[in-house]
């Protein structure tokens, strides 16, 4: 696992409910970056949230996002 993939992002569930409809969303999504790169990123459910997981690391590492 990438470290990135360890400093996981979670989706509050109200942005969950407003994005889909329901407080658990899809299990994937792509990213789409203002250069057009689409990262294509998974989705976990755990205790009531919605994290951006696998796939995470690539956004965060093309973006240059730290913590």
């Amino acid at each position: 696992m990438k470290k990135a993939d360890e400093m996981i992002m979670s989706i509050p569930s109200d942005v969950a409910c407003k994005l889909w409809g329901v407080d658990m969303g899809p299990t994937n999504v792509d990213i789409h970056t203002d250069d057009g790169r689409i990262f294509n990123v998974c989705l976990t459910y755990s205790k009531g949230n919605l994290f951006l997981f696998h796939g995470w690391s690539n956004v965060t590492q093309h973006l240059g996002l730290s913590e």
